[in-house]
């Protein structure tokens, strides 16, 4: 069993950018059934956008990291702020 100390760091620990190849990302957004004009990318992190037509906003999600990362907006400006703010946090 790990020590408390490997967990919590384990926990803590900042979540990375996955350098994706082009190629992957094509893969990964087929896989949701999106394609590649769906996708934002800042500093290395990808994520993919979508309309939520219930609430009329879009909502993205961080794509490569280990922790769950989404954020929304309701405009495409407003998106792309909120994808480099949430950025900021990890």
């Amino acid at each position: 069993m790990a020590k408390r100390e490997d967990l919590i760091a384990k926990l803590c620990r900042k979540p990375e950018s996955k350098n994706f190849t082009t190629r992957e990302l094509d893969l990964l957004m087929k896989k949701r059934g999106k394609n590649m004009n769906s996708m934002l990318e800042y500093k290395g992190y990808h994520a993919s956008v979508e309309y939520d037509a219930e609430d009329d906003i879009l909502v993205g999600e961080v794509l490569g990291i280990t922790d769950s990362l989404n954020f929304h907006g309701r405009s495409l400006d407003e998106i792309k702020k909120c994808f480099n703010r949430v950025l900021i946090i990890i």
